[in-house]
């Protein structure tokens, strides 16, 4: 298991890169909740080998938080330009390809 961490500003920048718009109870579209986080799991076919991620927003209701809840909502983010599966999978060669279009390619540093 891998994990990054981020602040709100992070969150929103991942998303859109992403082109998804974030969506939870509770909350407006794209705003961020405290503590809210993007999950990418990823799967691996056993028969093919082929690896899988998929995405969900991961966010607690303005009540749990204000009553100290623990309950958790994990909302199911269908990835833009994958093909609508079952459980929103979509092959690992495909979101890494959606996501290379979307951002800004590294710029070599001159050497010093």
């Amino acid at each position: 298991m891998r994990i990054l961490m981020g602040h709100d500003t992070n969150v929103t920048a991942l998303a859109a890169a992403l082109g998804i718009d974030l969506t939870a109870p509770g909350y407006a579209t794209n705003d961020v909740a405290p503590g809210g986080a993007i999950v990418i799991e990823r799967a691996r076919d056993v028969g093919t080998g082929r690896a899988y991620v998929r995405l969900f927003y991961r966010t607690q209701s303005p009540d749990a938080l204000r009553f100290a809840g623990t309950a958790i909502d994990r909302t199911p983010l269908p990835i833009p330009g994958c093909p609508n599966v079952a459980g929103n999978w979509c092959s690992l060669d495909t979101f890494s390809a959606l996501l290379n279009r979307r951002i800004a390619p590294l710029r070599p540093t001159a050497e010093k």
